[in-house]
């Protein structure tokens, strides 16, 4: 069984929904300004509008492009080709769900402690009950 899937999707989506709210909202002041007879400063509202988004794609472009693979290899983190975490299938001592900022995640533990959160999906959880990793409660993993 072999899947992949965006690793902060949810990530993602709060901030790009965020962002928009905010571009919403000023470009809504910049229309309203052009109605006025007074000097036009909507321009400001422009350039904030181009420097949110600008922002939010160079600092998402690494969130956006990462993957995770898992199979009978174990899981990988890709970014693009580039490997950037690997977790051998037979070093996986088990798995929890929990969330991180009210996002939902399954947290990945290795036997030597390291830790791997990945978005909860069906097809994730699916996956690792199918290479038999055991199940346990988030605060187990958390405070040990």
């Amino acid at each position: 069984m072999r899947i992949k899937i965006i690793k902060n999707l949810y990530q993602m989506l709060s901030a790009l929904a965020v962002i928009t709210i905010i571009d919403l909202a000023l470009l809504a002041g910049y229309i309203f300004s052009l109605f006025k007879e007074q000097p036009n400063y909507g321009w400001i509202a422009l350039a904030i509008i181009g420097a949110t988004l600008l922002l939010y794609f160079i600092i998402g472009f690494y969130w956006i492009f990462q993957t995770v693979v898992i199979d009978e290899k174990g899981i990988r983190v890709k970014f693009f080709n580039k490997t950037l975490k690997e977790f051998d299938i037979k070093d996986i001592e088990c798995f929890a769900i929990g969330s991180v900022y009210r996002n939902p995640i399954i947290a990945i533990q290795r036997k030597d402690g390291a830790r791997l959160n990945i978005d909860k999906r069906k097809k994730a959880l699916e996956c690792l009950k199918f290479y038999k990793i055991e199940q346990r409660d988030y605060a187990s993993i958390l405070f040990k």
